[in-house]
């Protein structure tokens, strides 16, 4: 620890110059290396180096959690998580799974010893019986959720189990220990999408101990060469198996933890490319339709020697991508890439100096938030979350049903209470009514979506359109003529929408998000509208005529119907005008209704 770990921390913090993340997340399994009861001390002074370091200075957010307790056997996984936020990001969230709720992730916290009563994790040992030829392991995972950029996800640290034998390994392919890392695979991700809570994106990544097709690599350096077995002369069990080339000369030597091949490191990682290993990569191919890696361009990442003084492949196993950064399918629609994928970086930290036997595997991307799983209230980052108001949580603070309007001009017209297209607001609906999350009821039928989603919208002068209102906009609000000609005053049976101020820029924006309610005694003339015109003026439905008093200004803009059937994941749609570019984000969370984002910018 004294030497190496020096090196580990001093190619880390470079790493972290040379790129420098906003959000840096780090993934260690066995904190306290292998004989953890003896060097468990250095974890925390392994944790103070980096916290004092430079280059880490800036992220003043900082969480922490270490899996350190070794005395319970039964729990003890000594893995260890720990998370870097940099103090320009400000709204940085981490789920409590025991409250089932976000909370602010801001501040330093280190839990660490024993952490089995930390809420803003979620901790799993592998079942015993997944690996009965040990007698004990460590082996894992850790879940931790986080909301960032309006973006949620979970990221995982994960550590499989290991080859005990190099026999066992090259008999067949998928080997013993393949299947063992599959089956505690499989059970990950299958709690995952099989538990109580919220399915999101997610990023796993640490110690999977994936091995090559051990058997068909040999054979491939030895050109099918049979090997000579040399055996233990007490009990005659093989001790190691010798391959040959044509002319005699000594090719390999295999032992049950023994792996020596002749220029070992120039086939593995030198000018002959370790490209040709990936053929015999196949582990990960069982989950390819529920994981996603990127291409790999590094060379494997395990065994090194543990010398301090050079870093070359340690003469026991054969080399093999044991350490991967893997994401589910939906998680990559997070990451902004281009075709030739030149903005993601996929590589081994400490290439060519000594790191420990595996060498630190790194994913670097931008975050694109545009394109993150937003739950239904959420919305956009350009708006001040202070600005909007709850109207209506379901009486449920797990799941809550938001739906927001932030706007700065009246956009829909008001009919008396008892015309059939009256619109309901929140204060008409009785707190019984409220529908659950989940339930196929008038609030979220959302196959009905695209069809009901019509809105007639009253001409409206161009002072108040670049006029900022406040609280106050109720008033003028009730003032307008209704449908009816009459005026509608605040104690109408009806009340008026709530309308929420906010100044987004200096160019004005409106940010409006409808949920939208189906109402089955909606005229058939509001299913007529089906698509969206623009020209210079205006934006408005077919079938709704242009008001040509109206001004370059002025917005009449209901939701375009963009596609058919339930939205899955969130589609953009964006239409132009010479004064106005307007938006629309849909966006459907698990079973609850279709939510309608508009950003409209004059």
């Amino acid at each position: 620890p004294q030497v190496l770990l020096k090196i580990w921390i001093k190619e880390f913090l470079k790493t972290v110059a040379e790129l420098k993340p906003k959000f840096l997340a780090l993934h260690c399994q066995e904190i306290g290396g292998k004989n953890y009861e003896e060097s468990m001390i250095h974890v925390e002074d392994f944790v103070s180096t980096l916290l004092e370091s430079e280059e880490l200075q800036d992220f003043t957010h900082v969480k922490i959690f270490l899996d350190e307790d070794f005395t319970s056997l039964e729990k003890f996984t000594a893995l260890g998580c720990l998370y870097f936020i940099h103090n320009s990001l400000n709204n940085v969230k981490l789920w409590d799974f025991e409250k089932q709720i976000f909370v602010s992730a801001l501040g330093k916290e280190i839990f660490s010893g024993n952490i089995e009563l930390v809420t803003t994790k979620e901790k799993v040992k592998f079942p015993q019986d997944f690996f009965p030829e040990c007698k004990w392991s460590r082996k894992g995972f850790i879940r931790t959720r986080w909301k960032l950029a309006n973006t949620v996800f979970d990221l995982v640290n994960i550590h499989l189990f290991h080859d005990a034998s190099n026999f066992l390994s090259i008999e067949s392919f998928p080997s013993p220990y393949t299947k063992i890392r599959q089956h505690a695979l499989k059970y990950t991700l299958d709690k995952f999408s099989e538990d109580n809570y919220d399915k999101y994106p997610f990023f796993i990544f640490g110690d999977f101990n994936f091995r090559l097709d051990t058997g068909a690599v040999i054979k491939k350096l030895t050109n099918n060469s049979s090997p000579f077995h040399i055996k233990s002369a007490k009990n005659g069990e093989i001790e190691k198996m010798v391959y040959n080339d044509t002319d005699s000369s000594l090719l390999l030597t295999l032992g049950k933890k023994e792996f020596d091949l002749i220029n070992q490191d120039e086939i593995f990682c030198g000018s002959q490319n370790f490209k040709w290993l990936l053929e015999y990569d196949k582990e990960l191919e069982t989950f390819k339709e529920r994981l996603f890696e990127f291409e790999i361009n590094f060379p494997p990442s395990y065994p090194f020697t543990e010398d301090s003084k050079s870093s070359t492949y340690m003469k026991t196993r054969c080399p093999a991508w044991c350490d991967r950064v893997l994401l589910s399918k939906s998680a990559k629609g997070f990451i902004k890439t281009e075709e030739n994928d030149s903005v993601v970086i996929y590589r081994t930290v400490g290439t060519t100096v000594p790191m420990g036997d595996h060498k630190p595997v790194l994913l670097w991307f931008h975050l694109d938030a545009s394109s993150g799983n937003l739950m239904p209230f959420q919305i956009l980052s350009s708006v001040n979350e202070q600005s909007c108001e709850c109207l209506l949580d379901n009486d449920d603070n797990n799941e809550p049903h938001v739906r927001l309007r932030t706007h700065s001009i009246p956009v829909f017209r008001r009919f008396p209470s008892n015309h059939s297209k009256a619109r309901r607001t929140i204060s008409d609906i009785p707190s019984t009514q409220k529908p659950p999350i989940h339930k196929e009821d008038w609030y979220t039928k959302t196959q009905e979506l695209f069809e009901k989603l019509r809105s007639k919208y009253s001409d409206t002068k161009s002072s108040r359109h670049l006029s900022h209102h406040s609280s106050s906009s109720e008033e003028w609000y009730s003032s307008l003529k209704s449908s009816n000609g009459k005026s509608n005053d605040t104690n109408s049976s009806t009340s008026a929408p709530k309308v929420l101020m906010s100044q987004l820029s200096e160019t004005r924006s409106v940010v409006t998000v409808i949920e939208v309610q189906s109402n089955n005694n909606e005229e058939s003339s509001l299913n007529d509208r089906k698509s969206v015109a623009c020209d210079n003026n205006r934006v408005a439905t077919d079938g709704e005529e242009s008001n040509n008093t109206s001004s370059s200004t002025s917005i009449s803009i209901p939701a375009p119907v963009v596609c058919e059937g339930i939205m899955k994941e969130s589609t953009e749609t964006v239409l132009h005008s010479s004064d106005i570019s307007t938006r629309y984000i849909y966006v459907q969370y698990g079973d609850s209704p279709v939510t309608v984002f508009r950003e409209t910018t004059v």
